[in-house]
């Protein structure tokens, strides 16, 4: 179930009403300690007759320790209900401690895909405050192994949501580089979905209108921060960008941004956006005919590498890896690369050579995304 409404949050109680919980979960990113929106949701629940139990992450992307921190919170209360609010660390950590709270196992050891560990014993809220992971529709977590510079990916049968609650309300006080970064993950999910070897006639219509509602959207969200039309267009391209990439996977781009995260602790839409004109620069040549004309018409040029750069220079976003790692070395990295899954879906074949030539370029380009 997908919901779209501002100010939704505040009315959460009514709309699950029907299912009837007692006892629930709520994992809150850490900012929101310095805000009274936990306690206003635990009084709203508590009216409601469910008593809300919060939990707050630690700063950071999700790691092995902070999900198992939650798997023993669910544990404890035995939840009917749990709820994430926040961006994709928050999301993904209380997707994989819910999903796998009722296995003994240690949960980097339940890392993989299509496993089953059935049905979990409670439902899942997840409401986005910002607009780029569309964890709230993925069937799929990220999370790091702690200690060990790597990223594991999780995509248990039942770990989906059942409500996407969209409330453009929580972004307005998102600061100007997180809209920015969070807003190129999205674009860079729709991009990718939509040229992935696996795109069909779906997911190439919501991954195109999402890239449409990004070019246009994403530069208000921006500079005007609480321009709530604006707001609810990222949030809704991107939840549009990742219902289509459940089904495509994405491509060099975050194969390339999950090992930077991993190594280097570079954030992910920030990672993405170093990376993407220059993965498109090495795709473009490779791409469909209508494809290329089609991201060409939302984009008003043929050089995609180019608009694209200039766009996300125009959010205020440096495309110069070297200036976010000074000391990576592009061949060493390249193995990593070649790891993830996505390669497979990249619209180009690509080679361990190739990602480190890519890489290199990346170093390369000038502050403002140009190739020197």
């Amino acid at each position: 179930m997908i919901r779209l409404e501002a100010g939704g949050l505040w009315n959460l109680p009514g709309l699950v009403s029907d299912w009837e919980c007692r006892e629930a979960v709520a994992v809150f990113d850490p900012h929101f300690q310095t805000t009274d929106i936990a306690a206003r949701l635990s009084e709203a629940f508590g009216k409601a007759g469910c008593a809300l139990h919060v939990e707050y992450l630690a700063p950071g992307e999700p790691d092995t320790d902070m999900v198992e921190g939650l798997r023993r919170a669910i544990r404890l209360v035995q939840p009917d209900l749990v709820i994430a609010i926040g961006g994709g660390s928050a999301m993904d950590a209380a997707k994989v401690a819910r999903s796998t709270a009722h296995r003994p196992e240690d949960v980097a050891a339940l890392a993989g895909f299509e496993t089953d560990f059935g049905i979990p014993a409670s439902r899942l809220i997840c409401v986005p405050t910002t607009a780029g992971t569309a964890s709230e529709v993925s069937r799929m977590a990220v999370i790091s192994q702690k200690g060990a510079g790597v990223k594991l990916r999780y995509r248990p049968a039942h770990m989906g949501a059942d409500m996407a609650l969209l409330d453009p309300q929580l972004l307005v006080s998102l600061p100007t580089w997180a809209t920015a970064e969070t807003g190129a993950d999205a674009l860079t999910h729709a991009i990718e979905s939509y040229l992935s070897q696996k795109s069909n006639a779906i997911s190439g219509a919501l991954a195109l209108r999402a890239v449409a509602m990004l070019w246009q959207a994403l530069p208000h969200a921006v500079s005007v921060p609480d321009d709530l039309v604006a707001r609810e267009a990222c949030l809704v391209a991107s939840m549009m960008a990742g219902l289509a990439f459940n089904d495509t996977e994405l491509g060099l781009v975050h194969a390339i941004s999950a090992a930077l995260g991993a190594q280097f602790h570079l954030r992910h839409g920030l990672a993405n956006a170093v990376v993407l004109p220059e993965v498109l620069a090495f795709n473009q040549t490779h791409l469909p005919a209508e494809k290329h004309a089609a991201l060409a018409a939302i984009m008003g040029g043929s050089d995609l590498a180019a608009m694209v750069g200039d766009f996300l220079f125009g959010l205020g976003l440096t495309k110069n890896l070297e200036q976010h790692c000074p000391t990576l070395d592009p061949v060493a990295l390249a193995p990593a690369v070649m790891a993830s899954g996505n390669i497979v879906t990249n619209p180009r074949r690509v080679s361990a050579p190739e990602v480190a030539l890519v890489l290199g370029a990346a170093m390369a380009r000038d502050h403002a995304g140009r190739r020197v």
